[in-house]
């Protein structure tokens, strides 16, 4: 059984057309054709909305699943501190999928945006319009992206979508939001993490089989330190605060337990093949290439 609702505020004269291939069967079998496609329409300034229902549920608006619709949809029916999307190009398509049918995902920011709606009223989180051609999964307050970002100048802000023929994208993967508070442990991370199979034979007692798998790599946003810079003679004349921290290794509770200290942190042993390379010698004065105190920096 197909049931269909047409949602209040809808635009008088707006028609689903729905072809359906068992009920034409029939009639197409005649056309000497292989390639024969099924249709679903709707109006263009409206969204088409996927929803369930079941005994225990009776209204059927709390279970939806799946929306399609287009930027010029949401920029119809949302004002612009509800969307905060791109609002040129309007025929572009934005999905959402929705992790609960009872708090469905209403404006997709991305072309396939996952879970939930992202930002609170004000829409005041990690998410930037260039976030366009790829697939974003958030909560209310956390993120991440992967997609091709648009290449422009320094804090150019991204106006209309990719076209077919850009040519000056880079593969982005951006994540979010919280890189201050009051904890350490309430800094969202980056993970890398190789989960194995739990019935694998494990004599080592790889952490690969456990619940949580094994951490590989992990990169934290928080400050790390002032950065020293120095002068020709080698004294230091300024400081920069240097921002994200890079760690290779387990630093899970079942590993190191803490976040990493420097701007790469290795836990073993670090191999660099090559050195010194004379072409890109940073400091004449320097004289050891790889030096290490006693806490390991």
């Amino acid at each position: 059984m197909i049931v269909i609702f047409l949602r209040g505020g809808m635009k008088v004269g707006t028609q689903l057309h729905i072809f359906l291939s068992e009920i034409c069967k029939k009639f197409l079998s005649t056309i000497p054709t292989r390639h024969l496609n099924s249709f679903l329409r709707w109006q263009e300034a409206s969204s088409f909305v996927i929803q369930t229902e079941n005994d225990n549920t009776p209204n059927i608006h709390n279970n939806e699943r799946i929306l399609v619709t287009s930027i010029g949809a949401l920029n119809v029916n949302y004002i612009g501190v509800e969307y905060l999307g791109l609002n040129n190009n309007i025929d572009a398509t934005r999905v959402s999928i929705s992790e609960r049918g009872s708090a469905p995902l209403t404006r997709p920011k991305s072309l396939l945006h996952l879970g939930y709606d992202y930002g609170n009223t004000l829409n005041l989180q990690g998410y930037r319009r260039w976030m366009d051609l790829g697939v974003l999964t958030s909560t209310n307050r956390d993120h991440v992206w992967i997609g091709l970002k648009p290449r422009l100048p320094l804090n150019t802000p991204v106006t209309n979508v990719v076209q077919a023929n850009n040519d000056e994208l880079d593969a982005v993967v951006a994540w979010g939001t919280d890189r201050i508070a009051s904890t350490t442990t309430q800094v969202d991370l980056m993970r890398f993490i190789f989960t194995g199979h739990p019935f694998d034979a494990n004599p080592d007692l790889a952490p690969s089989t456990s619940e949580d798998g094994l951490e590989m790599m992990r990169m934290y946003p928080a400050t790390v330190y002032n950065h020293y810079s120095y002068d020709s003679t080698g004294v230091v004349n300024d400081t920069t605060y240097a921002y994200g921290r890079v760690g290779v290794g387990d630093f899970t509770a079942a590993g190191v337990g803490g976040q990493p200290t420097q701007k790469i942190d290795v836990v073993g042993n670090g191999r660099f093949r090559y050195l010194p390379d004379s072409t890109f010698i940073a400091d004449s004065l320097t004289t050891k290439i790889v030096m290490v105190d006693e806490s390991g920096v």
